[in-house]
């Protein structure tokens, strides 16, 4: 399965939920970020970066990867976005934040039909909030990621979020209900993507 994680806008969590979403399903990740954080965690093996005057080849069908892409819709994204099972989308409360995911949506859809949005480091509200606002727009799945001590553990520990909870202890009683929230939208998208 190949999902890319996408949105106009900067800091609402696309590398975070990629690099989570990579762990958890021991997938590759293509990225357009030049200087991304992922390469402390990830073996370079498992790592593609794409710059801005490179090609993004095209995967065989059957290739498990994660996209990480912001920006502008150029001709990398683009390619990545059509040969996408999925595309999600964070989207943090804010009136900028939302607007701005809003037209990549916009967008997207032009593009791949299987986008999914990620109510992405919510406190309480932030949930009802943001899936008011997409739903005057758009007819999409809603999920969300709640703010979480465990994401940015992800590149201390180099594990998935599930894999912390694995381990027990207060990391299974703080990180769960994250882990539950991921699980919910691999769910989805294995269950459609099939």
């Amino acid at each position: 399965m190949k999902t890319t994680v996408y949105n106009f806008k900067g800091g609402v969590g696309k590398t975070v939920l990629s690099l989570n979403l990579a762990l958890t399903l021991e997938y590759s990740m293509v990225t357009n970020d030049i200087y991304s954080p992922i390469e402390k965690v990830l073996d370079e093996d498992r790592i593609l970066k794409i710059h801005h005057d490179e090609i993004l080849p095209a995967f065989p069908d059957d290739y498990n990867i994660i996209f990480d892409l912001g920006g502008h819709i150029d001709k990398r994204a683009i390619s990545a976005i059509k040969q996408s099972n999925f595309v999600l989308v964070p989207v943090i409360k804010g009136f900028i934040n939302i607007q701005v995911s809003i037209d990549t949506i916009t967008e997207l859809l032009e593009l791949n039909q299987n986008v999914i949005i990620v109510a992405n480091q919510t406190t309480p509200g932030d949930m009802k909030d943001i899936r008011a606002a997409m739903e005057r727009f758009f007819d999409l799945p809603v999920f969300e990621i709640k703010q979480s001590k465990s994401l940015p553990n992800i590149f201390k520990e180099k594990k998935s979020v599930r894999a912390m909870v694995s381990e027990g202890g207060l990391k299974k009683y703080h990180f769960n209900a994250v882990a539950d929230q991921f699980d919910l939208i691999i769910g989805y998208m294995k269950e459609r993507g099939s």
